[in-house]
């Protein structure tokens, strides 16, 4: 396309805003990160402002904490542009998370398709069963998965164990067929520990963050006020 230098170099800033890598401008691709890299790529994808990308195992080469934080950084970017993507991957987890719509595919051919909980929840077949994630398939075809056994001690402790509660609000939502992941910003009941003391602070604990995980598919949403309990006696670290 012949596109004005002036509106080439509006689109290249608009991108770099939307992707997060401004500040990497004038570096190297050298110099950048394997998840800046992958930034900086889907912004190329993104120029052309296409109604759909292919993204072909876009994290396979990326450790596992950057892969998750990755994947829900690009899942928001592609929202924001409102540009659909094709994702090729054969990490379960990825697809689960990311995808409105999933095909798995076996020998070339769709084996399966629908949306991530109705396939981790009802596969047709014993092969899209586990291929999905761990399972067990009874002797009259029934699907048994981790999640569904309940585990009890032996001499279980008595009394309850006492709470800790506090609110919050639903920030991000992630779903992995097996659980669900929520990202959580707690509004008052919670106090985190100054940011200064925390050696290993990651993005999202300095931007005041946590997680909760719950097995089975989501019960809340993005935006959404929840009340979150956890056990008083939890182990402790010291602060540095």
């Amino acid at each position: 396309r012949h596109v004005p230098a002036a509106r080439r170099r509006a689109r290249v800033a608009e991108l770099m805003e939307l992707v997060d890598v401004t500040a990497l401008a004038d570096r190297r691709s050298s110099q950048v990160s394997g998840g800046q890299t992958q930034r900086v790529a889907l912004a190329r994808a993104l120029a052309p402002a296409p109604d759909l990308v292919l993204l072909d195992e876009p994290f396979a080469a990326l450790d596992a904490a950057l892969r998750t934080r990755l994947r829900r950084d690009v899942a928001a970017i592609l929202r924001e542009a409102g540009t659909a993507a094709v994702i090729v991957t054969h990490d379960q987890d990825e697809a689960l998370s990311m995808a409105d719509l999933v095909a798995v595919l076996r020998a070339g051919e769709v084996a399966q398709s629908g949306s991530p909980a109705e396939l981790y929840a009802h596969p047709t077949h014993a092969w899209v069963a586990n291929f999905l994630g761990t399972c067990a398939i009874l002797e009259d075809g029934r699907v048994l998965r981790p999640e569904q056994i309940t585990l009890t001690p032996a001499a279980p402790a008595v009394g309850p164990a006492a709470r800790l509660s506090f609110d919050a609000e639903v920030v991000h939502v992630e779903f992995f067929g097996h659980s669900t992941l929520y990202q959580l910003r707690p509004a008052r009941g919670l106090r985190l520990a100054p940011q200064d003391r925390l050696g290993a602070a990651t993005e999202d604990t300095r931007a005041g963050l946590l997680f909760a995980r719950e097995l089975g598919s989501p019960r809340f949403t993005p935006g959404q006020a929840v009340v979150a309990s956890v056990a008083a006696d939890l182990p402790a670290v010291p602060l540095g």
